[in-house]
């Protein structure tokens, strides 16, 4: 996917979870549905975490440094310490680093496509990689709000 294709979905992720969440209130944003283990509220505060740690890290890797590295790191019970009062706060902390970042793909030219960075764990990576990762990993919980919402739906009309 380039880089143009991937800065439009990533765009639009936002829009398309709020659009989810429409309608929903606070108390149906903290029930855990049975196919997602999660709840919309855990959801939302796992798409800011992951955009955070991720997106954020590794695109500020490839565009400002020349040989970009990354490590592991995943820790979301120490991120639990910037989660926010409420689902809404947590959704506008998400799109305004989502759309951070969208504006930061302005600067990826060829030369930072073309860099490799390494992966202590993964070995040699790229931002394209990288950002396919991130698109297909929104489409993958795009379709736990969809799912969500579904149940939700049908167990509040019993």
């Amino acid at each position: 996917m380039r880089v143009i294709e991937a800065k439009q979905k990533l765009f639009e992720t936002p829009k398309n979870v709020r659009y989810l969440l429409a309608n929903l209130d606070e108390a149906e944003m903290n029930v855990v549905t049975p196919a997602c283990e999660r709840s919309v509220a855990q959801l939302v505060f796992h798409l800011d975490y992951y955009e955070q740690l991720y997106l954020s890290c590794y695109l500020r890797e490839f565009l400002f440094r020349r040989v970009p590295k990354f490590q592991s790191f995943s820790d979301e019970e120490l991120w639990n310490t910037r989660r926010q009062d409420t689902v809404e706060a947590q959704l506008k902390s998400f799109e305004a680093e989502r759309f951070r970042n969208v504006d930061l793909l302005d600067l990826v030219d060829r030369s930072v496509l073309e860099r490799d960075g390494f992966h202590e764990k993964h070995g040699k990576i790229s931002l394209q990689r990288c950002l396919d990762t991130v698109v297909n990993h929104d489409a993958y919980h795009l379709g736990h709000f969809r799912e969500m919402r579904e149940y939700l739906q049908r167990t509040s009309a019993v």
